[in-house]
């Protein structure tokens, strides 16, 4: 299992979603023992995620392989074999371990969450992002198109994991022992409101 470096802050996440059917068709071949060299020909030679565009592959492609390489296999098991919350959280669980960003995100929804504060509007986001760009000034020098792309897609991830709705309310997330027991500390419990 890789870990992210602590001086990078990667934002490549706006490529999409948590890619679950995508993520999973990987987590098999690798459950099957197959190498990354096999599976980068899988993808490109039998087009495996069925992606049309050669770009859209090689992008798709990188993204999965970076989130998927902060798994362990018992994560991966997971991924292919259990249940779709499950499942939802080991996706939610990698792109938070690869995107400190992300990872922000899912410790602000568990902190209003904790507080009883389960509305996140732009404005909420607004007022998470510029704090974040204390921190990261890199931030403020993306373009408006950009953040706006960010909040888009991270919303949407947060969507897909079952940590939001529609209406952008926080939702309080079950986690199994099975999940549990594949964390690596007790504090990546945080990317999941009402866990603990």
């Amino acid at each position: 299992m890789r870990t992210p470096s602590s001086s990078t802050f990667p934002l490549s996440f706006t490529a999409g979603g948590l890619f679950g059917h995508e993520g999973r068709l990987i987590a098999e071949r690798l459950l099957d023992g197959q190498t990354w060299d096999e599976i980068r020909r899988a993808v490109f030679d039998e087009n495996l995620l069925q992606v049309t565009r050669h770009s859209s592959i090689k992008r798709l492609y990188s993204e999965l392989q970076q989130r998927i390489q902060m798994l362990n296999q018992r994560h991966l098991w997971l991924l292919v074999h259990g249940q779709p919350n499950e499942q939802q959280a080991v996706l939610w669980l990698a792109a938070c371990r690869h995107y400190p960003f992300v990872a922000r995100f899912a410790g602000m929804l568990h902190q209003r969450y904790q507080h009883m504060q389960y509305r996140v509007d732009y404005g909420e986001y607004a007022y998470f992002y510029a704090q974040l760009a204390e921190e990261h000034p890199r931030l403020l020098t993306l373009t408006e198109l950009t953040q706006d792309k960010m909040r888009s897609v991270v919303y949407k991830m947060a969507r897909e994991a079952g940590l939001l709705t529609q209406q952008h309310e926080v939702v309080g997330i079950f986690l199994s022992q099975a999940f549990i027991d594949t964390l690596s500390h007790h504090d990546e419990l945080m990317y999941f409101p009402g866990a603990v």
